[in-house]
C-alpha cells in the first residue's frame, strides 16, 4: 500500500513507474498504479527520436514479498519479456530503446546485464540499459560489438547519459558521466526527492 501510494504521487507529478516485465492475474492495486506488460511499452518523443523505456525487475524479488502482497502478481523472465518488449517498440517506431534492469549490485548488475544480452540479435536488444544496481562498482561499460551500452549510477547520486545519433552511419552513440544531486535535471523528481 505505501508504494502504490508513492507511484500515485509520482504519476501526479508526471512520473510514471514502469515495470514492464510485471502481470497481474485480476484487477490489482499495483498494475493500476504502474505502467505494466498489461499498458504495452512506454513511449515518448525527445527531439527527433522516438524513445522507448522498459524497466525490468528480477522475478525472485517477488520472493522477498509476504504472500498476500505478491497474489495474482507474476514478475516475467527479463530475457523473454525484455525482447517480447524490445521487438514491440521497434514495430511501434522506436528509434531508441532504453531499458532499465534492476537484477543484482555492482559489477554482478552489469555482468547480469551483459549476459542478458549474449545471443540476442540486434533488433531484440535495447539501445541502453540502466543497471539500477551497478552504480557502486561501474558507471559505464560497453560490450564487444558496442550495443547496448550499460551505465550505472552510485549510490546516493546520479549519471547523465548522452545519447547522440551518429549522421554518417545511423548508429547511437553514448557518453556516461556522474552528476551530483544538486544537478539533477528533472524538477518535479528532485521535488520529490527533497
Amino acid at each position: 500500500a505505501p508504494l502504490i501510494n508513492v507511484y500515485g504521487e509520482l504519476r501526479t507529478l508526471g512520473v510514471s513507474v514502469v515495470a514492464s516485465n510485471l502481470r497481474c492475474a485480476d484487477q490489482n492495486p499495483l498494475c493500476d498504479a504502474v505502467v505494466d506488460r498489461s499498458d504495452g511499452v512506454a513511449m515518448f518523443n525527445w527531439g527527433e527520436q522516438r524513445v522507448a523505456f522498459l524497466s525490468f525487475l528480477d522475478p525472485e524479488s517477488l520472493g522477498r514479498v509476504a504472500p498476500e502482497s505478491s497474489a495474482g502478481v507474476e514478475l516475467m523472465p527479463i530475457r523473454l519479456a525484455m525482447t517480447q518488449s524490445v521487438r514491440a517498440a521497434r514495430s511501434r517506431g522506436a528509434t531508441v530503446v532504453i531499458a532499465s534492469i534492476d537484477d543484482g549490485h555492482g559489477a554482478e548488475a552489469a555482468s547480469r546485464a551483459m549476459t542478458l544480452m549474449h545471443g540476442l540479435s540486434a533488433n531484440d536488444r535495447p539501445d541502453l540499459i540502466l543497471a539500477a544496481g551497478a552504480g557502486e562498482e561501474m558507471l559505464f561499460a560497453r560490450p564487444s560489438d558496442f550495443r547496448p551500452a550499460i551505465v550505472g549510477a552510485p549510490h546516493g547520486g546520479a549519471t547523465r547519459a548522452t545519447i547522440q545519433q551518429r549522421r554518417q552511419n545511423e548508429t547511437l552513440d553514448v557518453v556516461a558521466r556522474p552528476v551530483p544531486l544538486a544537478h539533477w535535471s528533472s524538477r518535479p523528481l528532485s521535488r520529490w526527492v527533497a
